[in-house]
């Protein structure tokens, strides 16, 4: 009785995950790993060589939130998690970690001795001069 309960939520599941959600599977190989000042991790993953369609659905990938996958054999689908990946709540915003980078990147040119500005001069003067080449490109 439950082998049939199991086999029925396992078909289902399937089904959702093989209608609502894209998945992308080919073999890899975790070639560098490194941490970053900000706490997060940086893989360098290559794959061996992918048929164009796989390539296409690999670049749709770019940027977007969600789970990485990594065992050495195939992963199946009890291995996929049930939910959706969601970005932490607690996480930065993408205008707080460009300015934490920024701030990264002043104090290191600043102690090479390339910089002698404050940051907030720095950031202002930079975000300033961003902003009016986007306005020279606007209609």
């Amino acid at each position: 009785m439950y082998l049939l309960k199991d086999l029925l939520r396992y078909s289902r599941l399937f089904y959702f995950y093989k209608h609502t959600m894209s998945l992308f599977q080919t073999a890899s190989i975790i070639e560098k790993m490194s941490s970053r000042a900000d706490k997060t991790v940086k893989l360098v993953v290559s794959t061996q060589e992918l048929k164009p369609e796989e390539a296409t659905e690999l670049f749709k990938l770019i940027n977007k939130p969600g789970y990485f996958l990594f065992k050495e054999n195939a992963v199946m689908f009890e291995d996929l998690p049930l939910e959706d990946a969601k970005i932490d709540d607690n996480e930065k915003s993408v205008s707080q970690r460009l300015r934490a980078v920024l701030f990264v990147w002043h104090k290191q040119q600043t102690e090479k001795g390339k910089r002698k500005d404050t940051f907030n001069t720095f950031y202002r003067e930079y975000m300033e001069t961003k902003i009016d080449k986007i306005k020279e490109t606007l209609e």
